[in-house]
């Protein structure tokens, strides 16, 4: 027997094994770290968008969205709200949906059809002209007031200034709308 060569061999394996674990510890930390910056990096992550009806880019960052943004979708939604006729209200109505957050999208799937029922039997056209847009940040709420017009077969039944607050919320990076009401 060789004591020599065996204190030799279990020395190496000491050696190697001491080697594999200060391998295993720096991997570790490294995942660590590398789990930590991709962490901060999608919280910081920023998407720029460029519609063809802006002029300006908008950028959504977390749930912070560009007020630019937010003034121009109202002015979208609000359109697609009060602006119809009765050929143009189905499909400006399913587009409306689109944009509704899922948490109110039954109720406002109910309502929508029967608007939608009554301005097709009665034959009721709409346009709104929106005046001001005032944006609350904080609340999430949007207050637009304007002018609003409807005819029923050429004859006026409403023309007069109406405000609606709208309610929103941003959730991964896109604005959904919770509630709209007619002041």
């Amino acid at each position: 027997m060789k004591p020599k060569s065996y204190l030799d061999i279990t020395s190496n394996v000491y050696a190697h094994n001491r080697l594999l674990k200060g391998v295993i510890v720096v991997l570790a930390i490294g995942f660590i770290f590398n789990s930590i910056s991709t962490f901060f990096a999608m919280k910081y992550q920023k998407v720029i968008i460029m519609p063809p009806v802006l002029d300006t880019q908008v950028v959504i960052s977390g749930k912070n969205v560009d007020e630019n943004y937010v003034r121009q979708f109202i002015r979208y939604i609000i359109t697609l709200v009060n602006t119809y006729s009765p050929h143009t209200v189905k499909g400006q109505f399913e587009e409306l949906l689109l944009h509704i957050h899922p948490s109110s999208y039954d109720r406002y799937k109910a309502k929508l059809d029967e608007m939608r029922d009554s301005i097709e039997s009665l034959s009721i056209s709409s346009v709104f002209y929106p005046q001001d847009i005032i944006l609350d940040t904080a609340t999430n709420t949007i207050t637009v007031s304007g002018i609003k017009r409807q005819s029923a077969n050429q004859n006026k039944i409403f023309d007069d200034k109406v405000t609606y607050i709208i309610n929103y919320v941003i959730s991964n990076g896109r604005l959904y709308v919770l509630d709209i009401n007619e002041k």
